[in-house]
């Protein structure tokens, strides 16, 4: 009958207790089964973090709150025509980092160096530029028109995720393109399609088509940074650019300088940025608590609160054929969104 010896009665000058830095651990898992090195392994991928459902609906409210701001702020834009765009909007950015930099002040947020300062700075140039040609584009079309036009944003952001993020591209996007594009149609009227009875040359409606193709890159751009960046400093930012671009755009057009008349003009001026920061601040919250489907879907009541503000404020009846485009465009930007939230796309991707 065999008997166990002591390892420490083995090794001289080893303690019974300290035997066991001595004895190397038992290898489990794959180490013990294939004798492999960990490093030499391949790590999968992280799982996707779900976002909390308190979270998902604080973005939601956030998304709620950008976007009846947006549409307050476009009828004040409309409202300014006493003003030239580029001048108008270097004033609303004084005033806008003015009021900004309270907050900044309040809640002591660093505006160094971001992380991805690369995506940082396009999210800002293409935020910019939509924000210009938006501007631009509720001064000189119906309000209704061009906040349609310029939700055909999630139809290039769907596009534009595709050839960058490699994201599916399905049927149902193309669906959407197809009812976007001619919704746009219908709201151009093109002479050669319908008889001229627009009041406006129709390569203005290039403009608000180039805001959309802005803001969707900027959602993407966006999407990709995440909850890297602060919202705050991103609004900052994007608030300090474009009140640069609308000084530079109006020494380009040699516009002149003169203050608004007094009352409601003033008011609206004032009451502008105020509506601006609101809207930077909840957009960009809201994106990073949901996707940028949800984005989407919710900023659609943008284009109805445009036409509810087109009839009651400045008192223009849209035409039956504005308002049957801006219905086709609700209506892709709702495919888009409601397929892409649920994973629908019929067996046929690109």
């Amino acid at each position: 009958m065999s008997s166990t010896i002591p390892f420490h009665t083995i090794v001289p000058g080893c303690k019974e207790d300290d035997c066991d830095s001595i004895i190397p651990s038992k290898p489990t898992g794959e180490h013990y089964n294939n004798h492999e090195d960990t490093d030499s392994l391949p790590v999968p991928p992280p799982a996707p973090t779900k976002i909390p459902l308190r979270d998902q609906l604080k973005g939601l409210a956030c998304i709620l709150i950008a976007s009846v701001g947006a549409s307050i702020h476009g009828a004040l834009v409309k409202s300014l025509t006493v003003l030239p765009t580029g001048y108008m909007m270097a004033i609303i950015g004084v005033f806008s980092v003015l009021f900004y930099s309270t907050v900044i002040l309040h809640q002591n947020t660093p505006l160094g160096r971001q992380p991805l300062p690369g995506y940082f700075a396009l999210r800002i140039l293409l935020g910019c530029g939509a924000y210009v040609c938006k501007t631009w584009s509720f001064q000189f079309l119906p309000l209704g028109d061009a906040s349609a036009i310029v939700f055909t944003s999630p139809i290039f952001a769907g596009l534009i995720s595709r050839i960058f993020l490699r994201e599916k591209y399905t049927i149902f996007h193309i669906l959407a393109t197809i009812l976007g594009l001619s919704g746009v149609i219908l709201i151009a009227k093109p002479s050669f399609i319908f008889p001229s009875t627009r009041d406006f040359p129709p390569w203005y409606i290039s403009i608000p088509l180039l805001a959309a193709l802005f803001m969707g890159s900027a959602y993407v751009t966006q999407r990709k940074l995440g909850r890297t960046c602060n919202s705050v400093a991103i609004s900052f930012y994007l608030i300090l650019c474009q009140g640069l671009s609308g000084g530079l755009f109006s020494l380009a057009l040699s516009e002149q300088y003169s203050l608004p008349p007094c009352g409601s003009p003033r008011l609206c001026l004032i009451a502008s940025p105020v509506c601006l920061i609101v809207v930077f601040i909840s957009l960009n919250k809201g994106l990073r608590y949901n996707r940028t489907a949800t984005l989407s879907l919710v900023r659609n009541l943008d284009t109805v609160l445009a036409f509810v503000f087109q009839i009651t404020i400045f008192g223009r009846v849209p035409e039956v054929l504005s308002v049957i485009g801006a219905c086709l465009i609700f209506a892709g930007t709702v495919t888009v969104t409601v397929t892409q939230a649920f994973g629908v796309t019929c067996g046929i991707e690109f």
